[in-house]
């Protein structure tokens, strides 16, 4: 549905992407796909360290 990119203000190199799905099914088959993987797959040499994903529910 939607995602914002930010970057740490103490530490510039260091980003966090909060994305907003409808279902959890969306989130597979987003990473399913072969475009996702490849750009996945290019990136992780340029990183300091494996992405830190987690998943979180909005109380409301």
């Amino acid at each position: 549905m939607s995602y914002q990119l930010f970057s740490n203000n103490s530490h510039p190199v260091e980003f966090l992407v909060i994305e907003e799905w409808t279902e959890e099914n969306a989130i597979a088959a987003h990473f399913a796909t072969p475009h996702i993987q490849q750009a996945l797959a290019e990136i992780a040499p340029l990183l300091a360290q494996t992405p830190d994903i987690q998943k979180y529910t909005l109380l409301a």
